[in-house]
């Protein structure tokens, strides 16, 4: 199978081949608010989205969340998950405490999930002290579900 950029003129592509391209974003989701005073673990509000996939497709679930401690030599952790299973996590250390202690968790999880429909979200907590989920329209945390090709 060629890939993109190893096409020449006159070739074409059998249905195996497109059916094994990456399918683009089956759903994106973000907020531009901050959600504070989280210290035990929290659903991120409006970081959850809802898609239907195919069968034997591979997707990439990628996050992206800010997090400020309250409090400094404290961890932080963003999941993705699907209902209660944990699926990815990100765990970060604050040495210190306030906007200096701000840490970028992107957790990241490959999956080839059954067909049909699932929902996929982040969830927060920290070990001590209080977490701020922080966010702005120039700095937005997101979840996003990606196809990536064929299992």
């Amino acid at each position: 199978m060629s890939r993109p950029g190893e096409f020449t003129a006159g070739d074409v592509l059998a249905a195996a081949e497109v059916n094994a391209l990456p399918g683009g974003s089956y759903g994106y989701a973000q907020v531009t608010a901050d959600q504070s005073g989280i210290s035990t673990e929290a659903d991120l509000t409006g970081l959850s989205v809802t898609v239907v996939l195919p069968a034997s497709r591979r997707i990439l679930i990628s996050g992206n969340v800010m997090a400020a401690s309250s409090a400094g030599d404290v961890r932080s952790q963003v999941y993705i998950k699907e209902s209660t299973t944990y699926l990815a996590a990100s765990h970060m250390s604050h040495p210190i405490s306030g906007g200096s202690g701000r840490q970028t968790h992107q957790p990241m999880s490959v999956l080839t999930p059954s067909s049909g429909s699932h929902t996929y979200k982040l969830s927060a907590l920290i070990d001590s002290g209080t977490m701020t989920a922080a966010s702005s329209t120039t700095a937005p945390a997101f979840i996003l579900v990606q196809d990536i090709g064929s299992a």
